[in-house]
């Protein structure tokens, strides 16, 4: 029961195969499009496989164009990069930096690259202590408890950080799963403020983490200097191609918000009628969930689930969540979703 050790992040399929043997996974663990990518996709990359013997564009220009429409700013405001993780790690490394906030529990990479550049963090409950730090990273929807902010509040929060001469970063990795959608973003208020920076991944929206793609929304002269700080060819060839040809499909983007909204309050609703469960309410496209049934730990139930082919994300590694009491589960198709509930109930003793 318990030889699962809390993961870092989800979606490792192959210390799943090493732990359960190999086999077929439902993988809950990592929070991608339940529609899988758009087809348009992988048909566009399987075309151009052949030229993968050039190197990639060193510019973006293109792309950066094409993320500038639908982020709703101005190319020079955008930089592309390795996924949204890479730029994550660029930022602690800007002039002037001395402490970085994180709210607990969120995203475990931003005190990652907070400490990979030798900064302080400081770890607090809420945003009340912004004169505490340089930089407070804000994960919107939040990970791993899929907790929205309203637009209004992060732009209250945006004219607080000016004010105090700190940095706002907001990662936006779920904004689409929201119900407002790109309405949500805080991306275009980037040019009404010097110090407001939003992270956006496109690995998430059109589930390609594979392949590794993402982007910050900063002012220009942010920009470039953060910029001077990534290394060349960031963006493989293929990751731009599968990003520029994702951005065009408007209705693809659609119908993932509509699925995603059916079948993560059909999930909430099936986890609140379990024994021992108790769900909080999602904004994004995964559920977070506390287990009050003493028998049970994140670290067990993992586990029993993973004999069963089944991956959930054991909570136990986030910073701020106490005693190994606590899941996050994706929001999948109608019929996984309905075998994470039926596998769930009889491991833990039916419905309420």
């Amino acid at each position: 029961m318990g030889r699962s050790m809390a993961p870092l992040h989800g979606g490792d399929l192959r210390r799943a195969a090493a732990l359960y043997g190999s086999r077929e996974f439902i993988d809950f663990s990592a929070n991608i499009n339940l529609l899988g990518p758009p087809p348009q996709v992988l048909r566009v990359l399987a075309e151009n496989l052949k030229d993968v013997v050039h190197y990639p564009d060193p510019h973006l220009e293109g792309l950066k164009a094409d993320l500038g429409a639908f982020l709703e700013v101005d190319p020079p405001c955008i930089l592309p990069g390795n996924g949204g993780a890479e730029l994550i790690y660029l930022l602690p490394r800007l002039e002037g930096i001395r402490q970085v906030l994180v709210s607990t529990p969120t995203f475990s990479e931003y005190a990652a690259a907070a400490k990979a550049s030798k900064v302080p963090v400081r770890y607090c409950p809420d945003f009340d202590h912004l004169r505490q730090g340089d930089m407070l990273f804000l994960c919107n929807p939040n990970n791993p408890t899929g907790r929205f902010t309203p637009k209004d509040q992060v732009l209250q929060l945006a004219r607080k950080a000016e004010k105090q001469g700190a940095w706002l970063v907001v990662d936006e990795a779920f904004i689409d799963f929201t119900p407002e959608g790109r309405a949500a973003s805080a991306a275009p208020l980037v040019g009404d403020f010097e110090r407001l920076i939003v992270v956006y991944s496109l690995t998430k929206l059109f589930a390609i983490p594979g392949l590794r793609l993402g982007c910050l929304v900063a002012p220009p002269g942010l920009i470039q200097a953060l910029g001077q700080l990534q290394p060349p060819w960031s963006v493989n060839f293929l990751a731009e191609l599968a990003g520029r040809t994702a951005l065009q499909d408007e209705s693809f983007r659609e119908r993932t918000r509509q699925a995603t909204s059916r079948q993560r309050e059909f999930l909430y609703q099936g986890l609140l009628a379990q024994k021992g469960l108790r769900p909080y309410p999602s904004a994004a496209n995964f559920i977070f969930v506390a287990i009050d049934d003493p028998d049970w730990t994140g670290t067990t139930l993992t586990d029993a689930m993973g004999r069963r082919g089944i991956l959930i994300r054991n909570c136990a590694s986030f910073q701020g969540l106490e005693g190994d009491r606590h899941i996050r589960v994706a929001v999948r198709t109608q019929k996984e979703n309905e075998r994470l509930l039926a596998e769930l109930a009889d491991l833990l003793g039916g419905i309420r």
